[in-house]
């Protein structure tokens, strides 16, 4: 997947978005340890539509807002279970699971708040390598720039 063109977030937002794996792997990778904190979930047939917030553990800040559309036909019972009985990250429980994705159709979009905070955001598909079964459909949006710098900041003062 090669990185949209046209739209230039700002260097961390970049960082964080314009890459080809799982988002859990990079929050870890930049933020430490992550939790999932639900707001939503509803039972679509056979999908479940999912919105949740990620925090930091270390400071209990929030990085990014994710709604997932997840197909229940294409991924393991047992792994849907933890998902929704816990604060795992689907992408942890994809990687402990054993199960490999690829992710297409990225598209990077911004979402200007009031006070004119910008805040970056993708969209994409996962999809199990090789096949045309979507596991997961993806819109995932950071927190502005200004409080990841923060973050980031704060953590590299702590090591």
């Amino acid at each position: 997947m090669q990185p949209d063109t046209g739209l230039e977030p700002d260097p961390t937002s970049a960082d964080l978005l314009l890459h080809d794996g799982l988002m859990s792997a990079k929050l870890a990778e930049r933020f430490g340890a992550m939790i999932a904190r639900p707001s939503v979930q509803v039972d679509e047939g056979d999908w479940i539509m999912r919105r949740s917030s990620l925090y930091q553990v270390a400071s209990d800040a929030k990085v990014l807002d994710a709604t997932l559309r997840i197909s229940k036909r294409n991924l393991p019972d047992a792994l849907l279970t933890e998902l929704f009985e816990s604060q795992a990250l689907l992408g942890d429980l994809l990687r402990r699971f054993g199960i490999n994705v690829e992710l297409r159709n990225r598209t990077i979009y911004k979402v200007e708040e009031s006070g004119g905070h910008l805040r970056w955001g993708r969209r994409h598909i996962m999809r199990s390598p090789g096949t045309e079964l979507v596991l997961c459909e993806v819109d995932e949006l950071l927190d502005c720039a200004a409080n990841l710098d923060k973050l980031l900041l704060d953590q590299a003062q702590k090591t």
